[in-house]
């Protein structure tokens, strides 16, 4: 028994929802089920069709694995370039975290998810004693495991990276919070004595002073002014501002 997975190539889901394809294979046998379309399946049909089927069983077998960890290598290729491009961006100073991050690393982790058994099997196929498993098929299927082993590696690697990136603008974001509820702060802190003492004078009672002078508010205007500028002499004594 042996199971492989590879992208998902149907319309109907992306590629990191994985197809399976499982496995029985005898010395003259070998019977395949799957749920799902596998384009893998459908070139060695064709090829059979043409005059290019495999030779044997385990020519099969490294034939499908080939075909779907080339899949996989496509895959991994691009969502490397988009890694690179939202370093790139990191690197440039763009503030906007990248719109496909979050999608980008659930792809990921769940490329490494089915891979990894898919490496651990492949290696597992090299190592067994079974007489199907010719001296030349473990040498080619070794290379296969090999191929398994990098991609998994470069997924890891991208989610790390992919961590950074998103670590890096979280932190962007904190700082312009801080920053704006700092600006905010220090805006409240130079109006608020201004407002209570504009809203102590806008109050409508009878005794308010200054009501029948003509130069009243000129004074009031001129002391809210000097008010401002003490606050912020003080502001920036205690090295606030």
């Amino acid at each position: 028994m042996l199971n492989l997975r590879g992208v998902n190539l149907n319309a109907d889901g992306p590629a990191d929802q994985m197809v399976a394809v499982r496995m029985w294979m005898t010395e003259r046998l070998v019977v395949t089920v799957r749920k799902r379309r596998v384009f893998a399946i459908d070139a060695i049909r064709e090829d059979a069709a043409s005059g290019d089927a495999p030779a044997g069983p385990i020519a099969f077998v490294h034939d499908l694995a080939q075909r779907l960890m080339t899949r996989v290598q496509d895959t991994v290729f691009d969502l490397s370039r988009r890694v690179d491009d939202m370093e790139d961006s990191v690197e440039e100073g763009d503030e906007d975290p990248p719109e496909d991050l979050a999608e980008d690393q659930r792809m990921a982790i769940r490329l490494r998810r089915y891979l990894a058994p898919q490496r651990d099997a492949l290696i597992a196929l090299v190592g067994t004693d079974s007489e199907l498993v010719t001296s030349d098929a473990r040498a080619r299927l070794r290379e296969l495991g090999n191929l398994a082993k990098l991609a998994v590696e470069e997924l890891e690697s991208m989610i790390g990276r992919m961590e950074a990136v998103q670590d890096y603008h979280a932190t962007q974001a904190d700082q312009r919070q801080n920053r704006n509820g700092y600006i905010l702060s220090i805006v409240a802190a130079v109006f608020l004595p201004l407002g209570f003492i504009t809203g102590l004078f806008g109050v409508n009672v009878a005794g308010m002073p200054g009501v029948d002078t003509p130069w009243a508010f000129a004074a009031l205007c001129l002391g809210l002014v000097v008010l401002t500028v003490g606050a912020v002499w003080i502001l920036r004594k205690l090295k606030w501002i």
